[in-house]
């Protein structure tokens, strides 16, 4: 299939509209929260992590997800075979229907984005399809003191460039709070050209302050002109910025997208890859060296997008 159109939906709508609905039971006490408010879906699957089973929060979050009337998976979180299996089993089940389906995508793993997006791309179904993408953020806590090194660097399955390999590389760079972790990426591609994106959320956020505080090198030495601003709730428009900017670059680089920060953008970088089938998306993970984190959702910024699909030869 191929990408038609993206805009900024809600939670009532995606009750309103999808049958079937996907999240990840993972450690976060915030992997629960968004799944609380789906009341329209008949069909709800969780994929639970195999790795870390019994840490935090994972093992009452199985529990209220079963209880919820759920079907449980496990799933590798490096791993997106098994989400690509759901993912096209529940696809056919909501195009019977004429409905649309639904993911959570707050704890899931950036290989689990890339495969869910991947997956829809290879489908091909014989009408328009309507995907929707719910997001909640964490309240935020500082980043660990010690930041584990990056294991894996390194373009997500399905989504390795395919421009012309003598252009010059341009990295579009979602910069996240870890300290230190652009600038190894950075290090590490040698783009001919930078470009920053970090999400607007206000001078008086503790992210936001963390963020330039831990980019502060990074940010100091990119012209200001490659460095945007976008609003983490508005997901029509922030995608319409990025498909502005790497449309642009495209002619000329062979452009990397990697989302450090805000998993909502780096599901919209996967999208764009899906429409721009030149551009690749990589993914830095610490791998097994990364311990589990905690996080608690802010329900006052949720977000949900709605990515319509059309068949290929529409």
């Amino acid at each position: 299939m191929r990408l038609k159109s993206l805009r900024t939906s809600s939670i009532a709508e995606l009750n309103e509209r999808a049958s079937t609905f996907i999240a990840a039971c993972g450690y976060e006490h915030r992997s629960v929260e968004i799944s609380r408010l789906i009341t329209g879906p008949e069909r709800k699957t969780a994929i639970c992590f195999e790795e870390w089973p019994d840490v935090l929060a994972r093992p009452k979050n199985e529990k209220e997800l079963a209880n919820a009337g759920f079907n449980m998976f496990l799933g590798n979180g490096g791993d997106s075979h098994q989400v690509e299996i759901i993912v096209e089993r529940e696809a056919i089940e909501a195009g019977r229907d004429s409905r649309s389906m639904a993911f959570d995508i707050s704890s899931m793993t950036r290989a689990w984005h890339g495969g869910i997006i991947r997956q829809l791309r290879s489908m091909e179904l014989d009408r328009d399809f309507e995907t929707f993408f719910a997001y909640v953020p964490a309240k935020f806590t500082p980043p660990s003191a010690r930041v584990p090194p990056n294991e894996i660097v390194a373009p997500v399955d399905g989504f390795a460039s395919l421009a012309v390999p003598d252009l010059p590389i341009a990295a579009v760079i979602g910069l996240g709070y870890e300290p230190e972790r652009a600038l190894g990426l950075q290090q590490y591609l040698d783009p001919q050209l930078t470009l920053l994106m970090t999400p607007k959320t206000g001078d008086s956020d503790p992210f936001y302050a963390a963020l330039r505080h831990n980019n502060r090198g990074l940010l100091n030495r990119t012209d200001s002109k490659w460095i945007f601003e976008y609003d983490l709730t508005e997901v029509a428009g922030t995608f319409s910025t990025l498909a502005s900017v790497v449309g642009g670059l495209r002619e000329s680089y062979r452009v990397v997208l990697v989302s450090l920060g805000p998993k909502i953008f780096g599901v919209l970088s996967f999208l764009l890859a899906a429409k721009f089938r030149d551009v690749s998306v990589w993914r830095v993970s610490a791998g097994m060296h990364g311990r589990p984190r905690d996080a608690f959702a802010d329900m006052n910024r949720v977000v949900v997008a709605s990515a319509l699909w059309e068949p290929s030869n529409s």
